[in-house]
């Protein structure tokens, strides 16, 4: 989000000894040239974009004042106000960079962003739907509206044409560049596998998938990660230890360059495992530097692309007759996410005397108008019940009153929705001690919510659907043992977690980690299966070419 003079992306490209020069230069540029505008907010960027908003909107203020009718001017204000928590204020300034170029689809998409962050879903989707109307070929754009669609009660069938329709926008200049890989044709060889994404670091994703780089059978399979690196951490350089080749990706801007890197270093089975997510570098898929091409953990909701070959499921998630739902091949594994096991255990604790509490601690996104009417006619059921949700969002007054107001409307007294902010892990952790049975929402249910749920010991209630998105928390509860918790009608989804409440312990907690969720050994072998049963597709199929 923001504008990006191009004198600032040209210096955060560089070494950080050379980025403090330039924005040392930039600094006295600004105080030079008090009366240029373009030089105030040329600095007001690079302080953003170097985690100084509150200082940018300091020289934010005077380009205004210069210049109050510069849409970039509002939406590097906007950009600052949110990155230190104060939306409402940057709300207004992405509106008001609209009203002044309604023809800018980044304009448009920045007002869209802060409906997704107050989690205002449908009407960020609109947003974003209107930014790719006015440049098609923004894949921000589309990347953000396909994210959202997964959150709204649309069918199978409209899911996957808006995926078809990023595709036919994207995929057929790229195809032409298509090369003919020289990997060798032999099922049995060494794989070298590729990872895409930005979650090298404590992350929910990678507390999926960060097993497997334990576990990897490193005579057989060796990993190359394209890691694009915002908040490095510990895990970070434990992930850059497991690696045989490591390849910081962070200040590339250009995917075609991040393809021909992998092209050049001989990978064979390129992973993506962010999809739609921010610093997935999905666009580099889509020049198809290695034979194989698969996606996995990070968004379990297909691509669309015609140069992805498979997608990692198994088989609640995504059952045989629902395989037309995606345009990748499913590669099937036991359990297609995972979960790690914990080195220090935060204990959930007796329950004390207090009414029953149902609780939903994850995006406040997924609270849709059907999740909404699902969760009244619960607390309805339940007279005695509350409910807790948690979410950076219910900090803001707008989204904190649009919830009590959406449960209001449904005749819930705004007391029995408990609001709850952001929250280091381990205090996140720890409120799940104040809840009886987690909500499942819908359409799309939880994914890391669901598993660190049973880490704790607390069982989850979901529904079953339609969609791909609305069958991965069943995946998860049926794989912890419990199948039991999967409804199959909104009446079945009220009577399951009014009964489940008495399974709240720690022996559910045991349960779960023991189960193939949390057997990294298990789930690598498994992965390693799918990878190899890919690789040996395209090696027939080189022999019959």
């Amino acid at each position: 989000m923001g504008g990006t003079p191009n004198v600032v992306a040209q210096m955060l490209a560089r070494p950080s000894s050379v980025q403090d020069d330039g924005l040392s230069y930039l600094a006295r540029k600004a105080r030079n040239r008090r009366y240029d505008a373009d030089a105030q907010n040329q600095y007001a960027y690079a302080l953003i974009k170097t985690g100084q908003s509150g200082e940018a909107l300091d020289v934010l203020e005077r380009a205004l004042s210069l210049d109050p009718h510069n849409p970039e001017y509002h939406i590097n204000t906007a950009a600052a106000l949110h990155q230190i928590g104060r939306w409402n204020e940057g709300a207004y300034h992405a509106q008001r960079a609209y009203e002044l170029d309604m023809t800018k689809s980044l304009v448009a998409m920045n007002v869209g962003n802060f409906h997704y962050w107050f989690g205002e879903t449908a009407e960020a989707a609109e947003w974003y739907e209107k930014a790719i109307r006015l440049d098609s070929s923004n894949w921000q754009a589309w990347w953000l509206w396909l994210f959202m669609l997964d959150f709204l009660p649309i069918s199978a069938e409209d899911a996957l044409a808006a995926r078809r329709k990023f595709s036919a926008a994207f995929e057929p200049s790229r195809k032409l560049l298509w090369p003919k890989h020289t990997n060798t044709p032999d099922p049995e060889k060494k794989l070298r596998i590729g990872l895409t994404g930005g979650d090298f670091r404590q992350h929910s994703s990678s507390y999926m998938w960060g097993p497997i780089f334990e576990h990897l059978d490193r005579d057989r399979f060796e990993i190359f990660s394209y890691a694009h690196i915002v908040h490095e951490d510990a895990l970070t350089a434990w992930f850059r230890q497991c690696t045989e080749g490591w390849r910081d990706i962070t200040q590339c801007n250009d995917d075609r360059v991040l393809a021909d890197q992998i092209r050049r270093d001989g990978v064979d089975v390129l992973m993506d495992m962010g999809t739609f997510s921010e610093n997935s570098h999905l666009m580099a898929h889509l020049y198809k530097p290695a034979p194989v091409s698969l996606t996995a953990w990070g968004h379990l909701t297909g691509t669309g692309l015609d140069c992805m070959d498979g997608l990692l499921v198994d088989r609640v998630m995504v059952p045989e007759d629902r395989q037309w739902e995606m345009t990748e091949k499913a590669a099937y594994v036991p359990y297609a996410m995972g979960w790690y096991r914990p080195k220090q255990i935060i204990e959930l604790g007796p329950r004390p005397e207090r009414p029953r509490t149902f609780g939903y601690l994850g995006r406040i996104q997924k609270i849709d108008d059907p999740t909404v009417a699902l969760w009244a006619d619960l607390l309805y059921a339940y007279p005695d019940s509350r409910l807790i949700l948690k979410d950076s969002a219910y900090e803001h007054e707008r989204s904190a009153t649009r919830t009590h107001e959406r449960f209001e409307a449904w005749g819930i007294n705004p007391t029995r929705v408990e609001l709850r902010g952001q929250s280091n892990r381990d205090d996140h952790l720890a409120t799940y001690r104040d809840v009886d049975c987690v909500l499942d929402p819908l359409p799309q249910g939880g994914g890391a919510t669901t598993l660190e749920a049973f880490m704790m010991g607390v069982p989850t209630v979901t529904l079953r659907g339609e969609r791909l998105v609305r069958r991965v928390s069943a995946s998860t509860v049926s794989v912890a043992g419990h199948p039991e918790y999967v409804a199959e009608t909104v009446a079945e989804y009220v009577e399951v977690a009014g009964r489940i409440v008495k399974d709240r312990g720690p022996a559910l907690r045991d349960e779960f980690l023991a189960s193939h969720i949390c057997d990294g050994a298990a789930r690598t072998r498994a992965f390693e299966g799918a990878v190899r049963s890919l690789w040996t597709d395209w090696c027939i199929q080189q022999r019959v070419a």
